[in-house]
């Protein structure tokens, strides 16, 4: 091989640099030639087509919408090119690669410059190669490629450039991205010409955040200047090139506090390559959640006063908890819990008084308890309302009125009593809504007025002299335990049509017609809480920006109504204006959104924006209030001294300055008010003398020019210049408030700031510091990322709020029984009040959950562990305790990890007796006259005798990473049932991850005609039994003693290759049948499969080997057991198996690649993963397992609305293995055996 061939490196000369950085514009003068033509072309093709368009024509309609893609993409491309003719790349690095023994010189730039289909001159930073010009030194390094594929390198050289309008100035060779030098040389250039820099500057810490998987949560602690927008927007950015299978740009939502950093997000997102992404504001994201019930013309959005201390409470998470409670109470006395019988004999059809008709016999007569049919179990609703705290309460009662309907129509197909039509038609339209309507019909506002009320009721103040809300006359069902008269009613009585009182007080404190942000969430959360009956997709991925400014029940609410979505959080605590509004910690936060091991919090603690001068100054100003705040560490970039100026007329000297700044050469200035009000009559007053911006807080834009703006309004923005205008005693008194307020205000500028003053300077600026405080959260050298996983305490638990199991209303205490006076300017939340709601019945009592008040100062130390790493936790104690608990009569507790003893040392195999199995290239030989060792899963589900010392684990996978070779006969067959799946990320693609919730439309098993099981003959081969039946053939395999195969194939016989996945490809040799006139039974040494020969269903039993007795496991639905329909792929089927769980067991499905397990009953969940190249468990705590093996998605349903059942997305048969055992970790070893982990 030559030299040549073996190295693809560049000179390093300047003369060699700048021959490349020639070539490299030719190919883009080539590409922007190529590119043009071809838009060009597009264009006309496209009008062309819209010429001659006709919506009834679908194959135009299709073509159409292709070429207006590849139109879009050609157009950026040429966008791409365009850009890059200034300055075609930034940095560069020398590598040589291990794994291909050749070394390569790569350039990148803010885009991909491609010489050819398979050639690029330029590679986009936000390629994964890239990594290492960000992330690592000079020597031995690596970067993950896409699949997960680690790539070692030797990283030879990193190199940064300095190239404008195509030529080149200078390059820096350094261990760092940029360092001091070049650093503080793009930031001493104006605000436009910084940000065209900002990628070629990315810093390690900020890379870190920016390449964080979006399939996790992050919060990012940042202080002021230290690029938090810009990381965010960068952020995006790189999800979209890397994810794209999974994200698309309407998947986004970034969330800001205000519009103008929200158009300011707008223009710069075009220059990352990053089009269509929504942009609201809060409040704007809370409108949008509630749909059709928010009519514009009849309400409008208000902002949150930052001074109402008294309306402070509602940001709370202790407000959240009062709705959630308020509403569990309403839904808990809404839906009727009764037990629901019909009775045979109530509806017959006859004569009577000559009239035919179907009349009630039972009317003025007693009923005989026995005669009556139990159709829905009181119990059992009870059951469904607690377990589902997801779901709406309409949706709940339109599932139980269609569970109703359906078991009265089983019971009309029954053998038993036979009904005529007319007596179908009675008995149903009886019984029809008897939950209740399909459609809600009462007013979110009218609830949260109710709620309002009942909260002033107790003593909590939300403000003062807000108008009253609008009153409603009636309301379909009345949230509490009394009727209008003050009469006790009966649990679940439904008040149709009567008045509500309470609805219709009118108090101090509810809004009408204006409502803030915590209005907003409130009524997003009752809409989605009470009302919703269709789940709307929103977002998958939020961006928030200066998060600090809303209060927990803003983000509890989001929480809540936002499914599938995962967060990036980016703020500054020492930046929270709102007073007690907002957050002054992150600790409720990362507990609420941070509880997974792979969720981070990252600290940014280097300034980039300030001069040194600036940084010094504003830093004093905090250290007037009295709160904890994190370290700045400004760059060191000097500049002029701050100026603070006295002057008789601020006006005039204002628009002074802002000409002196403009005729050096600054571009962005902003003049800084105190509010509103403040803001119109400085820029009336400042137009006299000087051109000023628009500053509608609505329609401004961020630009260049001189912009008048109050403080709460340059969140998030930067400027070269800041002029902070008559900062007086009054508008900015010496408290923690209003410390945060100018510290915002003086961060604001890159390179200058001035305070104009007329005398009455605020004291944060004209006092001297009060004596040093320990407010410093400090953090360790070098912290910039801290995995949320805490530390554990002495139970060993990790540091979260413990899983509250308790019926609505369920009396909640504070730790004392003291009730104290609500203080004037304090949250009602603080005191030690009682908060008592009423009890339920069967209530559960919780424990108390200690809180701090927000007042409370804090000194946060972020600790380290023994391995170096950061865990981000607080070298205090948690808040709240931070143990988990059981959920009752569960063996898995809040996180839905379960345990079970440890096995002995011997307990390898336990009772299992497989014989051979397919071997891979991992596999290693036993001893002659051993068993193949196969290492013990570490069991992961509760046992019956409690808790045990066995460590957790929540996968085998981490376990077990040797891939099973495929067998002889799946390689052989190239129809196999079992396509290879393909190692995809969690969720990419649109595929379901593991544990997501089904749609609602699949969850209802598709109609069908008539589906015959029954069996019609029964043959045995070598490898099984085969039973006909006109539907399909079902197939029982045993593979081992207690391990047995069952696949069934629609008007076939099933393909008797092996899913790609399962290592073994055998058949047990010692096995029987028995064919007994109704039933066909499969018998192992250990196991019973007993089929109906009427129905097909099969009936799981374990036999005891030492007295032969049988115990029942598992039976399937006796009726219509399986089901197949065509799915979209060809030749391929939606599957369905029905089965009848009892009511006693308990299922779990285990969590792959480390994710944690999930318990299965009552809900619907996806039990596989489509990433991580293993098989879905189902797990019983009777005795048994489930293994699907299927390419597809399979989600398992145990909602009785729906049914019980196992459903797969895309199978040419079901095709599954049933596994019994004693012991849990039997049926895990088993599992492990199957497929293939060693």
């Amino acid at each position: 091989m030559s030299q040549e061939e073996q190295s693809n490196v560049h000179g390093t000369s300047r003369r060699e640099e700048e021959a490349f950085l020639e070539q490299t514009l030719a190919v883009i003068r080539s590409n922007l030639e190529v590119y043009g033509e071809q838009v060009e072309r597009m264009r006309e093709e496209i009008d062309d087509m819209l010429d001659h368009f006709h919506d009834d024509n679908p194959e135009l309609i299709n073509l159409l919408e292709n070429s207006m893609t590849l139109h879009d993409q050609m157009k950026r491309a040429l966008e791409r090119n365009e850009k890059a003719q200034n300055k075609p790349y930034f940095g560069r690095i020398d590598f040589y690669d291990e794994m291909l023994e050749k070394e390569e010189s790569l350039y990148i730039g803010k885009g991909g410059i491609s010489i050819d289909t398979t050639h690029q001159a330029v590679v986009d930073w936000r390629a994964p190669v890239a990594n290492a010009y960000y992330e690592n030194g000079l020597g031995k390094c690596s970067y993950v490629a896409p699949g997960d594929r680690k790539i070692n390198i030797d990283l030879k050289l990193k190199r940064t450039y300095e190239i404008e309008n195509g030529k080149l100035l200078d390059y820096y060779d350094s261990e760092v991205v940029a360092n001091d030098e070049l650093l503080t040389k793009y930031l001493a250039k104006n605000k436009q010409a910084v940000l065209g820099e900002i990628i070629a500057t990315i810093q390690k810490e900020q890379n870190d955040i920016i390449r964080k998987s979006p399939y996790h949560n992050i919060i990012v602690q940042g202080v002021a200047g230290s690029g938090k927008t810009t990381v965010a927007m960068h952020r995006i950015s790189f999800i979209l090139y890397n994810y794209q299978e999974r994200f698309k740009p309407d998947d986004f939502y970034i969330v800001g506090s205000n519009r103008i950093l929200l158009n300011y997000i707008t223009g710069v997102l075009p220059d990352l390559d990053v089009y269509g992404i929504r942009q609201m504001t809060m409040e704007q994201l809370f409108v949008r959640l509630l749909y059709e019930d928010w009519d514009e013309k009849k309400y409008s959005i208000k902002k949150s006063s930052q001074t109402d201390n008294l309306g402070s409470v509602k940001g709370t998470s202790r407000w959240f908890e009062d709705l959630k409670e308020y509403c569990d109470r309403l839904e808990w006395n809404s839906i009727l819990r009764e037990s629901i019988y019909l009775n045979p004999k109530q509806f017959v059809e006859g004569l009577r008084d000559g009239k035919n008709g179907v009349y009630d016999t039972t009317i003025g007569k007693k009923v005989n308890p026995f005669d009556l049919v139990l159709l829905v179990d009181g119990k059992a609703v009870e059951r469904y309302i607690l377990q589902n705290p997801k779901v709406s309460m309409q949706s709940k009662i339109n599932m139980l009125n269609d569970r109703l309907i359906i078991k009265i129509k089983e019971e009309f197909m029954g053998k038993g009593i036979k009904y005529t039509e007319a007596e179908r038609k009675a008995i149903l339209k009886a019984y029809r809504g008897r939950y209740g309507d399909k459609v809600w019909k009462g007013s979110i506002y009218a609830l949260y007025e109710d709620f309002l009320n009942r909260q002033i009721e107790k003593g909590i103040v939300v403000g003062q002299g807000l108008p009253t809300c609008q009153m409603l006359p009636t309301c379909r069902m009345l949230p509490a335990e009394q009727n209008s008269t003050g009469q006790k009613l009966p649990m679940g009585q439904k008040l149709s049509g009567k008045k509500n009182t309470s609805l219709g007080k009118k108090r101090a404190g509810t809004p009408k017609q204006e409502f803030d942000v915590y209005d907003l969430a409130a009524l997003a959360y009752i809409y989605k809480r009470i009302k919703e009956t269709e789940v709307i997709s929103e977002a998958h991925h939020i961006v928030i920006d200066e998060a600090q400014d809303y209060g927990m029940m803003a983000y509890s609410v989001l929480h809540f109504c936002i499914e599938a979505c995962t967060y990036t959080i980016m703020g500054d605590v020492s930046q929270n204006i709102h007073f007690g509004f907002g957050l002054n910690d992150w600790e409720e936060l990362r507990a609420l959104l941070l509880p997974d091991k792979m969720d981070s919090f990252g600290i940014l603690k280097k300034s980039y924006r300030n001069t040194v001068e600036i940084s010094e100054f504003a830093t004093k100003i905090l250290h007037h209030g009295r709160f904890s705040n994190y370290p700045v560490e400004p760059i060191i970039r000097h500049g002029n001294p701050v100026r603070v100026e006295q002057c008789p007329s601020a006006e005039e000297k204002a628009a002074q300055i802002c000409r002196e700044w403009q005729e050096s050469g600054y571009d962005t200035i902003a003049v800084v008010c105190r509010n509103q009000r403040s803001a119109d009559l400085a820029a009336e007053a400042l137009g006299q003398y000087i051109e000023v911006m628009e500053n509608d807080l609505e329609t401004a834009v961020f630009g260049n020019g001189i912009m008048v703006l109050p403080v709460e309004y340059t969140k998030g923005l930067e400027f070269d210049t800041v002029l902070i205008l008559d900062p007086t005693r009054e508008e900015y008194p010496v408290d923690d408030g209003h410390a945060r307020l100018l510290y915002v205000a003086a961060t604001r500028a890159l390179h200058e700031l001035c305070v104009l003053h007329t005398g009455n300077l605020t004291g944060l600026i004209a006092d001297p510091i009060p004596e040093k405080r320990d407010n410093v959260i400090e953090t360790e050298e070098g912290m910039s990322i801290a995995s949320s996983v805490r530390s554990p305490d002495k139970t060993g638990t990790v540091g979260q709020k413990p899983a509250e199991t308790k019926i609505p209303g369920t009396v909640r205490k504070s730790s004392t029984e003291t009730k104290e006076p609500n203080i004037i300017g304090k949250s009602p939340y603080e005191t030690n009040a009682l908060h008592t709601v009423g009890k339920m019945p069967h209530a559960t009592k919780a424990p108390d959950i200690g809180r701090k008040t927000p007042c409370e100062s804090k000194r946060i130390i972020i600790s380290t562990d023994q391995s170096g790493q950061s865990s981000g936790e607080p070298g205090r104690k948690y808040d709240h305790s931070g143990q988990k608990q059981r959920s009752p009569e569960r063996g898995i507790d809040s996180a839905g990890q379960t345990d079970v003893p440890a096995s002995g040392a011997n307990d390898q195999y336990s009772q299992y007796s497989f014989g051979d199995r397919k071997r891979s290239s991992t596999d290693r030989r036993p001893a002659p006259g051993t068993r193949p060792a196969v290492q013990r899963p570490r069991a992961v589900l509760a046992s019956a005798s409690g808790p045990q010392k066995e460590p957790k684990v929540s996968s085998l996978t981490n376990l077990y990473s040797a891939k099973p070779a495929a067998s002889p006969s799946a390689r052989a067959n190239t129809e196999s049932p079992h396509p290879t799946p393909q190692t995809k990320l969690p969720g990419s693609g649109g595929l379901p991850a593991f544990g997501d919730i089904p749609p609602t439309e699949k969850l209802r098993p598709m109609g069908h005609s008539q589906i015959d099981l029954s069996v019609r003959w029964v043959t045995k081969h070598p490898d099984g039994l085969c039973l006909q039946s006109r539907y399909g053939t079902l197939k029982l395999t045993p593979v081992g003693s207690a391990v047995i195969r069952v696949s069934f194939a629609k008007n076939a016989q099933p393909d008797s290759a092996v899913h790609p996945l399962i290592a073994v490809d055998r058949t047990e040799k010692f096995w029987m049948y028995k064919d007994s006139g109704g039933m066909v039974e499969l018998i192992t040494d250990e196991l019973a499969l007993q089929v109906d020969k009427t129905t097909g269903a099969i009936r799981y039993l374990s036999i005891d080997q030492d007295s032969g007795s049988k115990k029942l496991l598992l039976t399937e639905r006796r009726k219509e057991c399986r089901q197949l329909e065509a799915a979209r792929t060809k030749n391929s089927f939606q599957t369905w198996l029905f089965l009848d769980f009892s009511k006693e067991e308990h299922l779990y499905a285990f969590g792959p690649d480390g994710r944690t397990g999930i318990p299965l009953k009552g809900t619907a969940r996806y039990i596989s993963s489509q990433d991580c190249g293993t098989l879905p468990l189902l797990l019983s705590d009777k005795g048994y397992g489930i293994l699907p093996a299927t390419a597809s998605p399979v989600f398992c349903c145990d909602i009785p609305a729906y049914g019980s059942y196992l459903h797969a997305d895309s199978e040419k048969q079901i095709d599954y293995y049933f596994i019994c055992g004693k012991r849990k970790d039997s049926i895990l070893n088993a599992y492990a055996y199957l497929a293939g982990m060693q």
